[in-house]
């Protein structure tokens, strides 16, 4: 991962009155939600092999 510093940091600003997570949250959450993705995918990659596989064994 680059270090390398980004030349506009500040979140846009939100018109809603709520305030924007600190970077590292928002990171913290990307990190989260592609890991149960990961997750979900590979679940249902299994369920599709174990169908294939009772299938094929019929």
């Amino acid at each position: 991962m680059s270090h390398v510093p980004i030349a506009n940091d500040k979140p846009a600003p939100v018109g809603d009155g709520t305030k924007p997570l600190p970077r590292e949250q928002r990171r913290q959450v990307v990190v989260e939600v592609l890991a149960i993705a990961v997750v979900d995918l590979l679940l249902a990659e299994r369920e599709r092999v174990r169908g294939e596989h009772e299938a094929a064994t019929r």
